[in-house]
């Protein structure tokens, strides 16, 4: 599936979602020049993509905390029901 960053085209697949996401969210931390080195598409959970974020380092967190404070005072988010997918222990 092609989709350009700001289209929000959901995979059938959620194995394929779940890794289509990871990308861009990889891709989109780089716009930023940042790297999480452990965010990977993992395998679907209750039948829903999911994404692997893992570690860094507090420098890497620290990075990314001052670029979503930056967005987000630039722009108010769009109002979001949280969801909750609990992960397999």
């Amino acid at each position: 599936m092609t989709a350009s960053p700001s289209t929000s085209a959901v995979p059938d697949d959620p194995q394929v979602h779940g890794e289509a996401a990871a990308q861009r969210l990889r891709d989109a931390l780089a716009l930023h020049g940042l790297v999480l080195p452990s965010v990977w598409g993992g395998a679907p959970v209750c039948g829903r993509g999911f994404v692997e974020l893992g570690g860094c380092s507090a420098d890497t967190a620290d990075a990314l905390a001052k670029v979503l404070e930056a967005a987000s005072s630039r722009q108010s988010p769009p109002t979001r029901r949280k969801q909750r997918v609990d992960t397999p222990r």
